[in-house]
């Protein structure tokens, strides 16, 4: 295992669980593959020859050209990126200081060190907050922005700021040292940023000793990529980055790669996106992120003469389906982890699940895309109908009721997370999200980081940050680490309509309740019943949490929650009823976190939360309406 000194033997023992004989064989090759390619100051150093003597590499089979269109925006961004600004994580700009530090966090300030890799101690929030900060400058989607500067307007001020700014890259991130090479997925994104904006500058490469260090680079990571490879228990999103980057990649400049990585990224996509389209997972974020591998290797392999099965592109498509139909309000709710992150983004839009949805579609055969203009450039993909998604996702776990005057709420009864961890599902089984005329009322409070203070970690991803009800003031699923749980509510369907559902789940069986939960839908009025079926005295709170904007005013038993309009929305009311008083919670801290969202990764905001507190002896029903008041 690599040595994040940070973890415990707990921590350890409890991973190994999880890991099989082939899993623990391809990691002992990897630690083997470490330990030569120490960098020269520590050892001796094996891997490519120097810059001057790199082979240059060779395009075999290109897979993106500027299409025609309105240079405008895009020669805007690339001036952006000139003028020392980059992007920032999750989306929107920041400045960098001059001159660059590549391994300088942008949050923080602090410096990661320039030691192995595999030796950065990334996972430690003493060290570093979250590196994702600093990763999402390596992926360099403005190198990407630069090319398609010059490629708009034939300008070489734009090349000369992209040799610049990967020469400075390539000399303080030497091959293996540093956040730049801690991750094969992080490796894999910047290889598909590098290939996308090596055919956008074609013959604009003047510098002979530029191609030489960057090709020289290009192999290093598809060596690291290739040797690195996430399996077993890891074998998730990251798996489909990393033999995405390697088929991008490859088809452009080491078409031997694809032979291995294409049939084995097409099983990937079969394992990780679900028949219906839904992710195994249970992340929507991380479903548009590996749509967005599976189409772009999929065009390129196409290109290469290894084009994927048609039950690919039908899984594919499938994905678009189901984001397009969760598409509730024009935005696809936050479910499970997200960090914001993309693969490659040509458009001016950052690809959100949202707008990735109509990326696929467009993909298929489904109109014009600002995006799918560039993605299908070179190469079409088979054409393919859409599927619609049904009201019931039993891969996802999802139900839907709705109703005709605009109410639809979204009960999610499956278990969290995917494979032998569940690294990326919250304890939120039996959550509710509801919506009046695409408004957003209750709300998923998102994300917040992975790796910074792991009490926001467990906050965000715990049952009481979910519109759920906990019991005996613990989460329905028992973490053991920011990426595994120990334990996994298992949740049960018991009957759906398409005003009503029924669900159930056995996350508190270990403190003797069984949690039932239905939902009836009539008109403007959502009735939420809670059963617990146990022996004995337990306490419960249920947790309703608004979305930003909305204000609560109490009394008693009735909680009033109201919207202002705004640009996009009409002022709206809903009166809550319950059993007994409620409380309100905004931006607490103690004795608890309550009334916070994250609306982005890494960030987090004060928000309203409805909390009903109480205690029960043997089985109990607890109800509560919301009735939206016109």
């Amino acid at each position: 295992m690599k040595a994040f000194e940070d973890r415990s033997l707990r921590w350890l023992l409890r991973r190994l669980r999880r890991v099989g004989p082939a899993e623990a064989l391809h990691r002992l090759r990897q630690e083997l593959w470490w330990a030569q390619v120490t960098p020269s100051r520590i050892g001796p150093r094996r891997g490519p020859p120097e810059e001057s003597d790199a082979p240059l590499l060779t395009l075999h089979h290109p897979w993106v050209r500027r299409p025609d269109g309105d240079p405008a925006a895009y020669v805007a961004r690339a001036d952006r990126v000139l003028a020392g600004e980059v992007p920032g994580l999750g989306g929107g700009w920041r400045t960098r200081e001059q001159p660059v530090q590549w391994h300088r966090d942008p949050a923080t300030g602090r410096t990661f060190p320039r030691v192995r890799a595999d030796r950065v101690r990334y996972r430690d929030p003493a060290v570093d907050p979250d590196i994702r900060a600093t990763w999402e400058g390596m992926r360099h989607h403005h190198v990407v922005w630069l090319a398609q500067g010059f490629a708009w307007s034939g300008d070489p001020v734009y090349v000369a700021a992209l040799e610049k700014e990967l020469s400075e890259f390539f000399t303080q991130c030497p091959f293996p040292e540093g956040p730049a090479w801690t991750s094969a997925l992080e490796v894999a994104v910047r290889l598909a940023n590098w290939a996308a904006a090596w055919q956008l500058l074609g013959a604009g490469i003047s510098s002979s000793s530029f191609q030489h260090k960057w090709s020289r680079a290009v192999a290093q990571s598809l060596e690291h990529v290739r040797v690195n490879l996430s399996m077993g228990s890891s074998a998730n999103n990251h798996l489909v980055g990393e033999l995405g980057g390697l088929v991008v990649a490859g088809a452009l400049w080491a078409p031997g790669e694809l032979e291995d990585a294409v049939p084995r990224l097409e099983a990937q996509l079969l394992l990780q996106i679900a028949a219906d389209g839904s992710s195994r997972e249970g992340s929507t974020g991380y479903l548009g992120f590996t749509l967005s591998w599976g189409l772009l290797a999929g065009l390129a392999a196409q290109g290469a003469g290894q084009p994927f099965a048609e039950a690919t592109w039908d899984r594919l498509a499938a994905a678009v389906g189901f984001l397009r139909a969760l598409s509730e309000g024009h935005e696809v709710p936050d479910l499970g982890d997200w960090d914001g992150g993309q693969v490659l983004q040509f458009g001016v839009e950052r690809l959100s699940p949202t707008v990735l949805a109509r990326v696929g579609a467009a993909v298929f055969g489904g109109g014009p895309e600002e995006e799918a203009l560039w993605w299908t450039s070179v190469h079409d993909a088979p054409p393919r109908h859409i599927p619609f998604a049904k009201r019931t996702s039993l891969d996802a776990g999802l139900h839907w009721v709705g109703s005709s005057t605009g109410v639809r709420a979204l009960l999610r009864f499956g278990q969290i997370g995917g494979g032998a961890l569940g690294a990326h599902g919250h304890a939120d089984t039996l959550s509710v999200l509801l919506w009046a005329d695409g408004v957003p009322v209750l709300v998923d409070r998102g994300t917040g980081s992975y790796l910074a203070d792991p009490s926001w970690r467990a906050h965000f991803r715990g049952t009481a940050a979910h519109n759920t009800a906990t019991v005996d003031g613990v989460d329905s699923s028992v973490a053991s680490g920011a990426f595994q749980w120990e334990q996994r509510a298992v949740g049960e369907l018991l009957e759906g309509t398409p005003t009503s559902v029924r669900a159930q789940h056995d996350g508190y069986m270990r403190l003797g309740v069984m949690h039932e939960r239905t939902l009836l839908l009539e008109g403007d009025t959502l009735r939420v019943e809670d059963t617990f079926r146990c022996e004995g005295r337990h306490d419960l709170a249920l947790h309703w949490h608004l979305a930003p904007g909305w204000s609560v005013s109490l009394d008693g038993a009735r909680a009033r929650t109201e919207l202002g309009e705004t640009g996009e929305s009409p002022a709206a009311t809903w009166v809550v009823e319950a059993e007994g008083p409620w409380t309100v919670h905004e931006g607490e801290e103690e004795p608890q976190r309550m009334g916070w969202h994250s609306a982005g990764f890494g960030t987090w905001a004060p928000a309203p939360t409805l909390c009903q507190r109480l205690s029960i002896h043997g089985t109990t029903t607890v109800r509560t309406q919301w009735t939206r008041v016109r």
